[in-house]
This record gives structure tokens, C-alpha cells and sequence, in this order.
């Protein structure tokens, strides 16, 4: 399964969402690190980004190009981690 990829792919995962997420609620403390103000985050936006994880799912992870699945894996850990997060 981590093997397959398809070297020619053009297809290109759309992770619009989570960066529109994180424009509304990342923020810089002040030694620097990027941080969620999760006290802010609406219902609506929650369920949002509950669908663009769900979305991720539906994804052929093994018909994409090596970059475009980094870039999934790297999407999909930090939108999960946010969700954790949200939830508890």
C-alpha cells in the first residue's frame, strides 16, 4: 500500500479548506509557534472541516505522484489533530 503511486499523475487534492480554516483561527504566540485559538472555532467551521477530512478519506491516495501524497498525509495529520483537539 505505502509503495503504489503513480508517477504521472496530474491529479491535485484540494486542501482549499483547511488553508481557509487556518487563516480564520491560526494564530503566532508569542515565542513564535503557530497555534489554533480553538476557543473560537464555530460549529459551522467545525463541520467543516469534519467534511474535508471526510473527503480525504474518499481519496485514491495510490493514484497520486509522491508530492502530491506527501502533501496529503501532511494535510490529513494536521486536520485530524485539529479535530482531536476541537472534540476534547
Amino acid at each position: 500500500m505505502w509503495a503504489a503511486h503513480d508517477p504521472a499523475s496530474t491529479r491535485a487534492v484540494d486542501h482549499g479548506p483547511r488553508a481557509n480554516f487556518l487563516k480564520k483561527y491560526r494564530t503566532r504566540r508569542p515565542d513564535g509557534v503557530a497555534a489554533v485559538v480553538s476557543g473560537t472555532v464555530t460549529d459551522t467551521d467545525k463541520a467543516a472541516l469534519k467534511v474535508y477530512v471526510e473527503g480525504l478519506a474518499a481519496v485514491a491516495v495510490g493514484r497520486l505522484n509522491r508530492p502530491e501524497q506527501l502533501a496529503y498525509w501532511i494535510n490529513l495529520y494536521n486536520a485530524l489533530t485539529v479535530r482531536v483537539m476541537l472534540d476534547h
